[in-house]
């Protein structure tokens, strides 16, 4: 009822144990599916397991729509009956295999950062960290980038328009010599604007990730070691994988970000020796210190 999977060990025709699994939900998922929703979003779960598996899941991070036991091209076929429009973007998010075909499919695909490489090559956008809060932050970062391109396009296109009209001299006659329109000042004019185009552009990159992460998830946190490796080496996002991979399966550790930009990787865990870490990322391939 539970929707684990029971394993039956058998000795000599007699049962003499029940194993069950579950899969563990990352503490911040039902946050994010919370604040999701909170922004009008309807949030839909596709997933190979079986149904009762999948409604516990979904029950558990308060998901109300689930579509279980589907293959791959069973997710395309569900992401093209959506309704696609400039008022209803449909976004995929996944990290395995049998996502690659839903995040072509899909409007804007987003692939989890600790992903498969297929559904990382598949998608628009990956996440660096293994968290469904950051959709919340590609969501905020996409409007924070859409307003500012259409605050440049008002600006160039009113400037330009008030600009030409002084600049055929047709305000001459009406309000005199004074409001005449020289090739200098005209040249500044120009400078002016693009200078301000350019400005307010660069103003995305004072754009701060929110971190929505509750009270209980940074308690938990804060009670955990955290070391942090520079990491050479590293190109691109397979490499962030294989690094992230590489100290995941070090004993006690808990989470793992790692930052391409930065060449950085911060671990958290318990009982943590920073040497085993730097072999680790040394043993696939990268130089640690």
């Amino acid at each position: 009822l539970e929707g684990k999977t029971t394993l039956v060990i058998v000795k000599n025709n007699e049962v003499i144990s029940l194993i069950s699994l579950k899969d563990i939900i990352r503490k911040d998922s039902k946050e994010a599916i919370r604040l999701l929703k909170n922004k009008g979003i309807k949030i839909i779960m596709l997933t190979g397991d079986n149904e009762l598996t999948a409604k516990n899941i979904a029950k558990e991070v308060d998901i109300n729509e689930v579509r279980a036991n589907v293959l791959p091209i069973d997710k395309e076929k569900i992401i093209k009956d959506i309704p696609h429009n400039k008022n209803n973007l449909v976004a995929m998010v996944g990290d395995g295999v049998n996502d690659a075909l839903a995040l072509t499919t899909s409007d804007i695909g987003i692939a989890i950062g600790g992903g498969t490489d297929i559904a990382i090559e598949s998608s628009d956008i990956v996440l660096i960290r293994n968290s469904l809060l950051d959709v919340l932050n590609v969501i905020n970062l996409s409007k924070r980038v859409y307003f500012t391109i259409i605050g440049n396009l008002f600006w160039a296109f009113i400037y330009n328009c008030i600009g030409i009209l002084f600049a055929t001299g047709m305000f001459v006659p009406l309000l005199g010599e004074n409001f005449k329109l020289s090739p200098m000042i005209g040249s500044a004019c120009m400078a002016f604007s693009s200078i301000f185009v350019v400005l307010n552009a660069l103003t995305i990159n004072l754009f701060k990730p929110k971190a929505y992460n509750n009270k209980k998830v940074n308690g938990e946190i804060s009670n955990m070691e955290k070391i942090e490796l520079n990491v050479n080496g590293m190109m691109c996002m397979h490499c962030v994988k294989h690094v992230k991979e590489a100290l995941l399966s070090c004993n006690g550790v808990k989470h793992v970000d790692v930052y391409l930009d930065s060449k950085k990787a911060i671990i958290e865990g318990n009982n943590l020796s920073k040497d085993k870490l730097i072999n680790a990322v040394k043993n696939a391939g990268y130089d640690a210190f």
